[in-house]
């Protein structure tokens, strides 16, 4: 899958992280912070080969509904976003990823 890189969040000091991306077969990529399995925060019901992100809301504000069933509303203005992991030939792709990070596909089409 090739991805083409379309904003980050305002905040960043540097580099392109947390980030959003479009995937050539028409899904998202969402670059964000890797959550701890253990975090409070982490969802239950995860199927396998999904994983969640947190993002700064205006990464995908704009792009998604607040309602869209891959967002929950977290803490500081952030969202948890639940996703398919990435192959390694798509997370090779990814800009500027610190060590904190990982990536998720948005496979639901569901857009604001």
């Amino acid at each position: 899958m090739k991805i083409t890189f379309l904003r980050k969040t305002s905040t960043s000091s540097m580099g392109s992280c947390p980030a959003l991306y479009m995937a050539d077969n028409g899904h998202h990529v969402v670059q964000g912070w890797r959550l701890d399995a253990d975090s409070s925060t982490w969802p239950t019901d995860l199927a396998p080969g999904e994983t969640v992100v947190q993002v700064p809301a205006d990464v995908v504000e704009g792009v998604f509904s607040a309602d869209h069933p891959a967002l929950r509303i977290a803490a500081d203005d952030t969202y948890l976003v639940r996703g398919r992991c990435l192959d390694e030939a798509t997370h090779a792709q990814l800009r500027d990823l610190a060590d904190n990070e990982t990536a998720v596909e948005l496979t639901d089409t569901l857009r604001s």
